[in-house]
Parts: structure tokens; sequence; C-alpha cells
């Protein structure tokens, strides 16, 4: 046969008709073989079909072509699907597409000894049985070899292993399998009152969806993996009753976890959406109402099923919940907190006041926070460390709403705190917080766990608002874990500038002593640390001096013949130079004595308002940074026409800083307005500076960089 010629006609003879349930797809290979020739694939290539799918409509079109009998191409054509969008029409039915597949072929021994031909139904992915021989659908041979559709013969394999056997007939009545033969139109069958409603592409997924149902225990997630649509079919092939009662049956065997749940929780992850749920929407109806009656007749469920026509006498706890508008799991914690909680999560209606009434008699936050003198804020701080017994969701502000009981029993304890009764200046514990660069979190916490005493409570206030400090040294007041002469590694790190591998290798070298070992926690020597900064400088500061990028500080002080210090101590990464070496290699001059003793007393004025920032000890010409303890934000101090001048920017490329900038801004403002905080020309940055040239502006400077501090914590930027 010429080439020419099969452009034309594909084949020379097609003596054998298409066969029951073959599809045209699957008579090509067969019409391949009676060429005589090994592969189908190839000789559609031969033919001008460049295909690597068997449902090319290019194959199908050359059987189309032949001169086939009008019996022969109504067959094909009715076994043959049809793509439509998302779904294939076959035999008056429709599938997903997922739902079929021809990449590897499958068949029955027993069927293809009767006729060595295709049957569409192999194609069916969830087609796992031959109902008409009882043995299993097969995609591969010998050592678990597959069949290609490209193979042209259907009674052997490529390696002439016998695919034929002589099988006995077998009654698959009642099979899943037959069902698909039957509303495919293969014979008759009996009527299935719940699937016949439904095409066959609902049927399929109903199956899989209802019968790993039904053959796994209670989950709330999908089981994954396994062939079940058998048992579902064994479910749903039968009548509305007979569904309700093999709910009822896996209710109790699942009675732990099902019947005390809800039934929202009771069957687990089939009522929580997801694809199968959701692909299944149309049909859902039918088979909810049937969950809802087994559940009914196993425990006692909603009432508001009442549009079900289902009545009952309690009402759960998700149907409490919803009537309350409180979500399930808080009503639950309540519910269980309180004494309320009936051990099947069923109440009757006096049950149901009683639970009104107690969440009625909650305070709010602001109720309770008026009562202690502090802010709504406070009191979900006070509940989480369990000074209050409180619950959230109790109402719809997302706020904690607490027991009076123990919001009276909060009160009382801080009115009788024992007071140190001292003399001198006190100041409301709020402002203690704010003067000492502390959250009132942190305030309230040392308060109640004895590690700050009141000097005095004040008998005409409320809670902590009557709390009343002295105020002195912080050191007097707060425990610390450092001594007076002595310094953390942390604190060290951030005032000499040095990466955190350097202080430890100082340390054990001896450059900068330690003085005593806590646990597994060292202290350096404080004067030692401050000598240090004094003597020595991190050369990468001067990078713009130098005039050289982080990797050539090291060849520009090699070139300015400046000596680094302490190359020789395991872990030090940092470029350490003599400060005086460095200034004469660079003729950097020393400030002057004003801008010495300015700087002087203002850090004097910043040790007792503002603790918290780390103050370089001496000023250079170049700009220093001053951050604060947590290094959540920083300042810069430098040298300017001989003054000393503080800057703060707020840059949109720190992000962490910027984002929460950009939330409080105006509070912000307000508490640097000392700086005159300005948007940069052409810039989103925003920047403000002030000159410490009189004690009075050291002393709003220091408050204000407190009341930051302050502010950041208070808003738990993180």
């Amino acid at each position: 046969m010429s080439v020419e010629h099969r452009l034309r006609r594909a084949f020379s003879t097609w003596r054998e008709p298409p066969a029951f349930g073959e599809p045209a797809y699957r008579y090509f290979p067969r019409l391949v073989a009676e060429e005589g020739l090994p592969s189908a694939h190839t000789y559609a290539r031969s033919i001008g079909i460049e295909t690597q799918s068997l449902y090319s409509e290019e194959i199908s079109e050359k059987v189309y072509q032949l001169p086939l009998s009008e019996d022969a191409r109504k067959s094909l054509e009715r076994w043959s699907p049809r793509k439509h969008g998302r779904y294939y029409d076959l035999a008056g039915e429709r599938f997903r597409v997922r739902h079929l597949s021809a990449t590897r072929r499958r068949f029955c021994r027993g069927c293809l000894g009767e006729s060595a031909s295709h049957r569409i139904w192999w194609d069916i992915v969830s087609f796992g049985r031959c109902p008409m021989h009882g043995s299993a659908i097969e995609d591969s041979y010998g050592d678990d070899r597959p069949i290609y559709w490209a193979w042209p013969h259907y009674g052997q394999a490529p390696d002439g292993e016998s695919l034929v056997s002589r099988l006995p007939k077998f009654d698959g009545t009642g099979m899943y399998e037959d069902y698909l033969l039957q509303r495919l139109g293969c014979h008759a069958g009996e009527p299935r009152p719940l699937l016949d409603r439904f095409g066959l592409y609902e049927v399929i997924d109903l199956c899989d969806f209802f019968g790993r149902f039904f053959s796994n225990p209670w989950t709330m997630t999908v089981p994954m993996g396994g062939r079940y649509h058998q048992a579902g079919f064994d479910a749903l092939g039968g009548t509305r009753n007979e569904l309700v009662a093999r709910f009822e049956n896996w209710l109790v065997e699942n009675a732990a976890n099902a019947l005390k749940a809800g039934i929202e929780h009771g069957y687990g992850w089939i009522r929580r959406g997801g694809r199968g749920v959701n692909q299944l929407k149309k049909s859902w109806t039918t088979f909810d109402h049937a969950q809802k009656q087994a559940f009914a007749n196993q425990a006692r469920v909603s009432n508001y099923w009442k549009k079900d026509k289902l009545d009952f006498r309690f009402i759960t706890s998700g149907t409490l919940a919803e009537e309350l508008g409180i979500d399930l799991r808080r009503l639950g914690f309540f519910l269980r907190k309180e004494g309320l909680m009936s051990d099947d999560r069923k109440f009757s209606q006096e049950e149901v006041e009683e639970i009104r009434h107690r969440i009625s008699a909650l305070l709010s936050s602001d109720e309770a926070g008026a009562a202690l003198g502090c802010l709504p804020k406070m009191v979900a701080n006070l509940v989480r460390s369990g000074h209050l017994m409180g619950y959230l969701g109790m109402n719809s502000s997302g706020l904690h709403k607490v027991t009076p009981e123990s919001v009276a029993a909060l009160a009382e304890r801080i009115r009788t705190l024992p007071t140190t009764k001292e003399p001198g200046k006190r100041v409301k514990l709020w402002l203690y917080a704010r003067l000492k660069s502390l959250t009132e979190r942190k305030c309230v916490q040392m308060l109640l766990t004895g590690k700050l005493l009141p000097a005095a409570i004040d008998p005409s206030r409320k809670g902590f608002d009557a709390v009343r400090i002295k105020m002195g040294e912080l050191s007097q007041t707060v425990r610390t874990t450092a001594g007076v002469q002595e310094m953390t590694f942390g604190r060290a790190k951030a005032l000499l500038g040095l990466r955190h591998q350097t202080i430890p290798a100082l340390a054990e070298a001896g450059v900068l002593p330690i003085v005593r070992t806590r646990n597994s926690r060292k202290f350096l020597s404080k004067a030692s640390v401050i000598a240090f900064s004094e003597r020595y400088v991190e050369a990468s500061k001067y990078r713009k001096e130098l005039k050289a990028t982080n990797n050539k500080v090291a060849d520009a002080l090699d070139r300015l013949g400046v000596q680094r210090k302490f190359v020789d101590v395991d872990g030090v990464r940092d470029h350490i130079v003599e400060r005086q070496s460095l200034f004469a290699a660079l003729n950097i001059t020393e400030v002057s004595e004003d801008v010495r003793e300015r700087w002087l007393e203002f850090s004097k004025i910043a040790t007792e308002v503002c603790p918290a920032y780390l103050l370089p000890q001496t000023l250079t010409q170049s700009e220093q940074a001053i951050y604060n303890s947590t290094r959540l934000t920083r300042f810069t101090v430098a040298v300017e026409e001989g003054k000393v001048l503080l800057r703060k920017r707020f840059n949109k490329s720190a992000s962490r800083e910027w984002e929460w900038f950009e939330k409080h801004r105006s509070q912000v403002y307000a508490t640097l307005g000392f700086l005159n905080l300005r948007k940069k020309s052409g810039k989103e940055d925003v920047e403000g500076r002030s000159y410490l040239d009189s004690r009075q502006t050291m002393i709003s400077v220091a408050n204000a960089i407190a009341e930051y501090h302050w502010l950041l914590l208070k808003n738990e930027i993180r």
C-alpha cells in the first residue's frame, strides 16, 4: 500500500468489524495489526498524524473515513468519547476528564478470551473489576511492565505472553462496575433511586467520596489513597432509609469521636468543605438530610433542623454557639472553666438560660479596666498571666470579658499590697514606667510578683491607679542581673559597635575581663569596657574617610600604616585600631572641650532619664549610632559647626520600624516633636534633628527619647 494511498485511506483492509464497546481510537491499533505492522504510533505518523495521545480526534477521523457499514460507524461513534471543555461525552453519559485515561492499556483476560478487542469501560479509571468474570482489570504483564497504546495486538503482550484466559461467567449484580455498564446502556438493571437522578460523572465522584468516608474511621482530614468506589456504591445503591441506616452504623462504630462532637464535627472531614464537597454541592442536599436524620436517631442534636422536619428537645453546643454568636471553641472553653459543660454537650432550655445569665454577668475589658485603674489592653495581659479569669470571643469587640469575681479579687489584692512607706517623691505606676523606659506590662508584672514595692496605696483611687512608687535610682527599685560595676556581653557589643563573635573572643583573651559568672551567663568589667571604648575604635565606622568599602578596610589601614589590634585573637572579626592613631592618619581633629563637656552633661542626664539607650562614651567628628537596649530603633549623634546634633531618620528600607511608624505616625510626631520631623524632599523618608545647646534642651531630648522607647514597647513592635 503506497504512502499516497495511505494518506487518502488509512488501511487496506477492515475485514474485522468494530466490536461492542470498542471506540474508534482503540479500533485503529487493531487495524494496524491487520496490516502486519508493529506500532500504531509509528503507523499514525506515516499517514500524517503527529500525536502522542490516543484520544486524538485525527486518529478517530481516519477510522471514520473507511467505507464501513452504517452499523459499524454508529457503534464506533457511540463508544468513542468526545471532549467538550472539562468533560467527555460517551454513550449518552458525561465524564470528567480525570475519569478516563488511555495512557496504559487496561484489560480483562476473560473478556479478551471472548473477543480480542478493547472495551471503552476499561479506560474508566475507577473501573477496577470485570462484572462479567469477577477478575481484576489489569494494566501490566510480566514483571509489572505496562502496555502502551501504540501496541496493536490485544490478545498478546509485546514479549509474546498471552493475555487471554478462559474464565467462567460471573454474576456482577450489585457491583459498582456493573452499574456503570448499566448506565452506559450495555444491559438493563434494577433501579438505584439515589443515583439514577445524577449524571454518571457525579455518580463516580459520589461513590468515591462516600466510599472513602464509610471505609475509614473518624478523622478531620481526607483519607488518601485506596479504591473506595465499591464501598460508596454499596452505601448509595439502595434507598434513602438504607443510607440512613449505614450512617447510623458508622456513628455507633465511631461514637467516641462522632456522637459527642455535634454533627458538623461528628462526621469528620465530609462536612468540612474542600474540593470533594464543593464538586458535590448540587447533589449534597439528599445526602445532607440523610446524615442529619442518622445523627438525630443516635444523639440529641440541634433544634434548628426543624426546617428539615426533624424535632429535638435539646440544643447542641454548636447550635448554642450559633445562637449566642460565639465561636464554638471559645464557648466550649468558657463552659468547661465555669463548670457548665454537660457530659454529652447537649443542653436543656433551663441550662441555656443559666449560660446566658453567666455570660451577661461578665465584665467587658473597659469595665474591668475602670475597676482596676488600667487600660483595657492591660486586661488581656492580666488574663494571659493568670491574674484574671477572662474569655475571648464573648462579644464582637474581640477583647476579653472577665469574671467579676476575679476582678474584685485582684482589686483587693492590689489594695492590700505591702508598702515601704518611704518618704520622698512618689509617682503613679504608669508614670514610673515611662520615666524608667519600661512597659506598663513589665511594671505590672514586677508589682504583682513582688519585684517592685510600692511606697504607698492611695485609698481614693482604684486598682493600679492607686499605686505610688518612690522615684530613685533604677537599681533601688528594679532587680537587674548585672551589678553596678558589671556589664553584659550584649550591652558591651552595642556600646563598642563590634560583632557578636568579637566580645566573647576578647573576654577569653583577657582584654575585657570577666568578673562574674552566674549560671551560664558571664559579666564583664564595666570599667574595662569603657576604657576600651576610649582607647580603641572599629575602623569600619570611618569607611567614608578611609575611602574604602567593607572588604577593603584592612587594605586602607595598611596603606595608611595604621596597625590593627588583636588580629591574633581567635574570633575577632573587626578592624580594631587605636583611636588616636587612626585620627592622626586621617587628619581627623578631636572635638572641642566645649563639645566634650556638653556630651558628658547630656550623658549624665540620659543615664538617669533614659537608661535604655546605649550612648557612645566619646564623640568624634563622624556620626555615631545610639541604639536602645532592644535594638528596635536608633538615633545618631554628630558634631556639626561646633555643636552636638541629635538626629532621627525613619527610613523606608528599614521595613520593621518603618511599617510600625506608618501605623503610629501621629503618636510619633507628638512624642518626638522637639526634632521637628519633616519629609525629605523627593523621598518618603522622614527626618528630624535637634542641637543639644542647653541643659533644658538636653532634659527635653532625654525625656522624649525615653518616651519614644516606651511607645515602641507599648505598641509592641517586634
